[in-house]
């Protein structure tokens, strides 16, 4: 939903009240915000059970003390089909809320994530001014997360710049859509997002304003940014003239189309084009969004001897269908990075200063990990850890840095700092095969017991690593 959705409806309590089953009370959830017990099984499971009877939202009333958590799916599964607002309530106020579920109460949520409430601290209606945003510490802004204890003030300054991307190029956002390729299952550049053309109310445009500050302080800070943009992006933001290659990286099926040739690569004769094209003159944009290519042009049909008009200005369009957000993003960026500046990188560069690269190198961590009070590389279970970790996939590989650092994406070789070296401890909980690594991600340290064999130590690091996020039950 919109990034200022609010759902108000009637609250009913799920029935079974864990929602481990199909709802019984469907007609009665339909149209509402649906209250349900924790304990049904996996988070996503029990909210997509609740989308499909037809509810709102979903409020889980949490069934145990404890600080709250970010829900998420089980790994390797997907949840990107539900799209129901969800939020996790604490004990205390769960209890309160079932004594009171039934009396005719209206339940008011309002998506508010990360990126809004930072967005609404630093661009609201006291701005903070861009040069205070120009520094090289290593945080931009201190960041504090209610109900969740931790030392120091980098590990949650790092969490959250990894959630606010996350939501970025979430549903929950109306600012990026994925580009063409990934909704098509076409080519390169699938897992890539572009802005989308019709955010583009000022409101709209002063959050892309602000995406280009986050990416200014990335660079300043030298916090890389979990953003998967295409070259189409980073070339408007270094001032890079585009070409039809970042049309063909980001929608195929289009510049396929617009290259007039038959199945065996031919071009198209008069009688073929007359047989296969019926189309006006008008483009299809990232979003979805049609649009005449001149006034009038939904009326005026594409003809043989027009072709190559048509292909003109449809590439056209959808070169600069982003112009408005884009400039709106390099104002922001420009406004934290002196301009002159970016002139003297290439995209590429921009690309890597502001996210580094997503494939999470593990000979490059190892280079870059200290070992304290008597753990040693050549430990045995040290080896068996750093071999667990190269078998991982990018997807895990990427959620051991969350787990340890916060963030997802190490520095660029030149950047290491010590702050940024991974130091590995002792478990302050001894060795047995059921104590799980433990993290400091202020100090980007990593407590790992000495498991006997290789199995055990892949079987409690990947359940260390998810846990943090993925509790389920």
């Amino acid at each position: 939903r919109g990034a200022d959705s609010v759902v108000a409806a009637r609250l009913v309590r799920a029935d079974p009240p864990n929602g481990s089953l199909p709802l019984r009370n469907a007609d009665e959830v339909r149209g509402s915000v649906v209250l349900i017990e924790r304990g049904g099984g996996q988070f996503v499971n029990v909210i997509r059970g609740a989308q499909e009877a037809g509810a709102l939202a979903v409020i889980i009333a949490d069934s145990r003390e404890g600080p709250l958590f970010l829900m998420s799916t089980e790994l390797g599964s997907s949840g990107d089909e539900v799209a129901l607002p969800a939020v996790l309530l604490s004990l205390s106020d769960s209890m309160l809320l079932m004594q009171r579920a039934g009396a005719g109460l209206t339940a008011i949520i309002a998506a508010d994530g990360v990126f809004m409430q930072t967005y609404r601290q630093l661009r609201g209606s006291r701005a903070v001014r861009p040069a205070r945003l120009r520094q090289r510490d290593e945080m931009a802004w201190r960041v504090t997360f209610h109900g969740e204890g931790h030392q120091g003030f980098q590990g949650p300054y790092r969490e959250a710049m990894s959630a606010l991307c996350q939501e970025l190029l979430s549903p929950r956002l109306p600012l990026f859509v994925p580009c063409a390729n990934g909704a098509n299952g076409l080519a390169d550049n699938r897992d890539k997002f572009l802005p989308r053309p019709s955010a583009a109310s000022p409101d709209h445009l002063d959050m892309f304003f602000f995406v280009g500050q986050v990416m200014g302080v990335a660079m300043r800070t030298r916090n890389l940014l979990s953003l998967d943009l295409p070259s189409l992006v980073w070339k408007q933001l270094a001032g890079v003239e585009l070409d039809e290659g970042d049309l063909r990286g980001t929608d195929y099926s289009c510049w396929s189309t617009l290259q007039f040739r038959d199945e065996d690569g031919q071009a198209i004769t008069r009688e073929r084009f007359e047989e296969l094209f019926s189309i006006p003159f008008t483009a299809c944009l990232t979003d979805g969004t049609e649009v005449p290519l001149f006034p009038g042009g939904e009326e005026v049909p594409v003809t043989y001897e027009r072709r190559e008009e048509y292909r003109t200005l449809v590439i056209k369009a959808r070169l600069e269908e982003g112009k408005r957000q884009m400039g709106s993003m390099r104002a922001g960026l420009c406004s934290v990075v002196p301009e002159p500046l970016l002139g003297l990188m290439s995209w590429e560069e921009l690309e890597r200063r502001v996210c580094g690269s997503p494939e999470v190198d593990v000979a490059s961590l190892q280079r870059h990990t200290r070992y304290r009070c008597g753990v040693l590389e050549s430990s045995a279970h040290v080896r068996m850890f750093w071999e667990v970790l190269r078998e991982f996939g990018q997807a895990e590989r990427r959620l051991f840095l969350r787990f340890a650092w916060g963030r997802e994406r190490l520095p660029l070789e030149s950047d290491y700092t010590e702050q940024s070296e991974m130091k590995m401890f002792p478990s302050d909980r001894g060795d047995g095969d059921s104590v799980l690594p433990e993290a400091e991600t202020c100090f980007f340290i990593i407590k790992l017991p000495k498991y006997r064999t290789k199995e055990l130590m892949h079987r409690n690091l990947l359940a260390a690593i998810t846990a943090c996020r993925e509790i389920n039950y």
